[in-house]
Order: C-alpha cells, then sequence, then structure tokens
C-alpha cells in the first residue's frame, strides 16, 4: 500500500513539473536573436571539416558551430540570430549564426571528471586503432562519436549502436567492481556509500545522458535497498527512476534516447520472462545464442514502435546480429577498463591488456560489418502515428497481464 501511494506521489509531482514546463513553452522564430547557454556532453558532430554541437529544448533544437580546440566537459555562451534548418510535422531544427561566442573551459570536480574521460577515450584510440578503438571507447564510457562513418552506418543498419552507449549494464559492473574491493576494506555492510559514490562519479564519467542517467538511479535504489535489507523490484524501480527524472528534468520525457531506454528496459523486465517460458530452443549448447537471441527480441518489441515513429525504420538483422555478438561485449569491457586502469600508471601494461581486447573487438566490428549488408538491415518500414504508438503498447500491455495470469 505504501509503495502505491509513494508511486502516486511521484506520478502527481511529474504530471505537475511537466504541465508547469508545457506551461511555458520555448517559442523560436527565423530571425529572432538569442543567447544560449550549453555544456558539451557528448561527440561533437564533424561535418565538412567544422564542429557542431546542439541542444534540444523539447521538440525544437538549437545547433552551434563550435571552434575548434572545444573539449568535453567545455560551456559555450553564444549569442545571435536563428536560421531554420529542418522543418518536420513536430519537429524544428535550428542553426544560431552567432556574432558572439565565449568557451568556458570545464572547470571543477565534474570538468576534471569529464577531462578524464578524454584522456581514458585517446589511450583506447591510440592503444587500439580504427573502429575497435572507437568501439571499445563507446562500450566503456558510451558514445559512438569516435567510429568512422561507414562503421557507425553500419552499427546503425545492424541494430547494434546500443552496445555504443552507456547504459544498465555498464552500471552494474561498476557496481559490482567498487563492491568487491570496498567490501575487502570496509565490509560488506559500510560499502554502500562507497558503490553509491563510484555509481555517481560514472555517469559523470559516461556523460549523464538520460540512459546513463536512468540507470544510475535505478543501481542507487537497488544498493541504498540493500542498505536497508530490502531486495528492489526491476520494475518498481524503472518506474521510479522515470518519474524522478521527469521532475528533476521535464525536458528528458521529450527525449528520444530516453524514452528508448525506458522502453527497452521495461522489455527485458517484462516481455523477456515471458518469451523465455516459451523455451523454443532445448539444445543446451545453443543456450548462449538463445538467451542474447531473445534479449534482442524483447528489447526490440518494446521499442519498435518508438523506432518506427522517429525514424521509420527497423533492423530485421538486429536479434541475429546481437546473439551472435552480446557474449563479446562484458568481456571486452572488462578487458578494455583493466587496460585504461592499469595504462594509467604503467601505459607499456595497459597497451598490452588492451591487445587481449582486440581480438573480441575485431570479431564484433566484423560480424557487423558483413551484416549490415543482410537482406533487411536497416529496412524502412515508415513512419508510425502516435495513435498507432499507443495501440501498440496498449495491446502489449494486455499480452503481458494475460501472460502473467497463465503463468501463476
Amino acid at each position: 500500500m505504501v509503495r502505491w501511494i509513494a508511486i502516486g506521489l511521484l506520478i502527481i509531482l511529474a504530471v505537475v513539473r511537466y504541465g508547469m514546463w508545457q506551461s511555458a513553452p520555448l517559442e523560436l522564430r527565423e530571425g529572432m536573436k538569442v543567447r544560449v547557454r550549453m555544456r558539451i556532453g557528448g561527440e561533437i558532430r564533424q561535418a565538412w571539416g567544422r564542429s557542431f554541437w546542439s541542444q534540444s529544448y523539447g521538440n525544437q533544437e538549437v545547433e552551434v558551430e563550435v571552434p575548434q580546440g572545444v573539449e568535453y566537459g567545455d560551456e559555450i555562451w553564444a549569442e545571435g540570430k536563428l536560421e531554420k534548418s529542418v522543418t518536420e510535422a513536430d519537429y524544428t531544427k535550428w542553426r544560431l549564426n552567432y556574432t558572439m561566442i565565449k568557451v568556458n573551459k570545464g572547470v571543477g570536480l565534474t570538468g576534471g571528471l569529464r577531462q578524464w574521460r578524454e584522456i581514458m577515450i585517446q589511450k583506447m584510440l591510440m592503444w587500439l586503432p580504427g573502429d575497435e578503438g572507437a568501439l571499445a571507447a563507446g562500450i566503456l564510457l558510451g558514445g559512438s562519436g569516435a567510429l568512422s562513418k561507414s562503421g557507425t552506418e553500419a552499427f546503425r543498419k545492424s541494430g547494434l549502436l546500443h552496445i555504443v552507449a552507456a547504459s544498465g549494464y555498464n552500471v552494474s559492473v561498476v557496481a559490482g567492481w567498487a563492491m568487491a574491493v570496498g567490501a575487502k576494506i570496509w565490509g560488506r555492510r559500510r560499502v554502500i556509500l562507497f558503490v553509491l559514490l563510484c555509481i555517481i562519479t560514472y555517469v559523470i564519467v559516461a556523460g549523464a545522458g538520460p540512459a546513463v542517467v536512468r540507470a544510475g538511479i535505478m543501481g542507487g535504489l537497488v544498493w541504498l535497498g540493500m542498505a536497508w535489507g530490502r531486495k528492489g523490484d526491476p520494475g518498481w524501480l524503472l518506474v521510479i527512476a522515470s518519474l524522478i527524472m521527469v521532475i528533476i528534468r521535464p525536458i528528458w520525457f521529450t527525449d528520444i534516447g530516453f524514452q528508448l531506454s525506458v522502453a527497452a528496459t521495461a522489455g527485458l523486465i517484462w516481455v523477456l520472462p515471458m518469451i523465455r517460458r516459451l523455451k523454443i530452443i532445448r539444445i543446451k549448447s545453443w543456450a548462449w545464442f538463445e538467451e542474447g537471441l531473445w534479449v534482442t527480441v524483447a528489447a526490440q518489441i518494446a521499442t519498435l514502435p518508438l523506432l518506427a515513429h522517429y525514424f521509420g525504420q527497423v533492423s530485421a538483422a538486429a536479434p541475429v546480429v546481437n546473439a551472435l555478438v552480446l557474449w563479446a561485449v562484458p568481456w571486452s569491457m572488462q578487458l578494455t577498463a583493466a587496460a585504461v586502469g592499469v595504462g594509467m600508471l604503467f601505459p607499456a601494461a595497459g597497451q598490452a591488456i588492451a591487445w587481449l581486447a582486440w581480438p573480441l573487438l575485431r570479431y564484433m566490428t566484423g560480424v557487423v560489418s558483413w551484416s549490415a549488408g543482410w537482406p533487411g538491415a536497416g529496412g524502412v518500414v515508415g513512419k508510425m502515428g502516435w495513435g498507432w504508438v499507443i495501440g501498440y503498447y496498449l495491446v502489449i500491455i494486455m499480452i503481458i497481464l494475460k501472460g502473467n495470469l497463465k503463468f501463476k
């Protein structure tokens, strides 16, 4: 009963907060003079030898050409006039032709952590040239900006761009490492604060995007529950984390990355158990393939309407490709993390460990390049309206409810 009351209060707060944000919409128009403040929190877009950074404001986006030398964690102040770049039914992109721009280099604790991220990425790219190094950086810290143009397109077509996005798995690995180390120093009961600190640090280093923030909140709630002797229900934790994020930053509710992250996690929590009960593949030696396949299918079922609505594209090859590749991701991440950790003190040893990760990374990029040419990879399905999206999810919810009743 207490749980339902708490969820109800969070829903009311989230609705009120979102309503207040929506009641004062940002009205932008052609030729309007504006002043914007942006913080570089990811990969800077490169095009025609120039660098661009954009920031979303609900269904509008403002893009600014940034000077050379701007880095992750830097803050930008720019003033100028807006010029319409892209217009769709429910989305507008603006280009800011600025007359003044000022760059404040990242300072303080968060600035230092973000610069540390850049150092780690540069080390991985130096030790592992090409898309293998970019993939290692993406798996460990999130982001696909270091991938080549052809590599990015191949990952998109094969439905594997999600593995270069910091998410729940990364947070769980960081928490596990922190627990293993901290428990030896402070004991299992007093290590929770250290684990929470490590989760917060990783979220900042990984860019503090919606997906990793959601994962960080869920992870933090799980460990707090453990401190109080309670076992967390992942479904409730997802709902609580999502509502907290909307209350803190209502704009995240309209963020595509946030919506896809929540939908994919919901698929793993509620859709995957139903698929597992079917036991379609009964050969034990194929268990690794089956697990990767059904994890991807569950996430694909949950995110399909959003992908169709925003992009009009769904990769038919994604389930099989994910099943072939996902087993290698945790090994690659842990070897890469070990390489960076050791390499900060002993560069030669760090590079040697990075070489151990190269065969796995090369295997993944090879499978992605091969599968990108399959029929149906990056297939166009046409954009789906919101009415169809809502209807799709209502059907999925009814199937889940019916399935849970059947298997009780």
